[in-house]
């Protein structure tokens, strides 16, 4: 299983880059196309154009941001893989890693919360639903990896104290 989750983190961190750049790309083509313009104001009438094209745009902001918290993660997890192939996890590192890995993903439910007070609205106006639910587990596992991290922490020094009598 390690061996798959290592070949599998630089071919996440490629796919994240890819939609990090596809975002960014769609952001720079909503500035400067006015088809796009256009085709969203028959779609949802011209009076809500302008709430479409900056929900759209602050959408494609947040889809970065969460790409480079991401990328944050996979690196992180990437050093806590290598650790455990290696045969020798418990570290102070991965203590840190996890820690880092428990910010990041904070963010990311920060940045979710900031993208449903973007769609709500954005729904009632356009009357379609854009997919958005406020989720627990989000929550839930960035509680978890906090005290795992300590867990690790703790572990990593008992482990050092007992190499240290040895």
């Amino acid at each position: 299983m390690v061996r798959f989750v290592r070949r599998l983190i630089p071919l996440l961190l490629l796919l994240n880059w890819l939609c990090a750049g596809g975002f960014a790309l769609l952001l720079l083509v909503s500035l400067v196309e006015p088809m796009m313009a256009a085709h969203i104001a028959r779609r949802f009438g011209p009076d809500i154009l302008s709430l479409v094209l900056w929900s759209m745009r602050a959408i494609l902001l947040l889809g970065i941001g969460v790409a480079c918290v991401a990328h944050v993660i996979f690196r992180r997890l990437a050093a806590i893989v290598a650790t455990v192939a290696a045969g020798d996890p418990f570290v102070a590192a991965n203590a840190r890693r996890l820690r880092h890995i428990a910010w990041a993903l904070l963010a990311i439910q920060f940045l979710d919360l900031v993208y449903g007070l973007i769609v709500v609205p954005l729904s009632a106006a356009t009357h379609e639903y854009f997919g958005w639910n406020f989720s627990l587990t989000g929550w839930l596992a960035v509680l978890l990896l906090f005290v795992l991290s300590h867990v690790f922490a703790q572990g990593a020094a008992m482990r050092d104290d007992l190499q240290g009598t040895v």
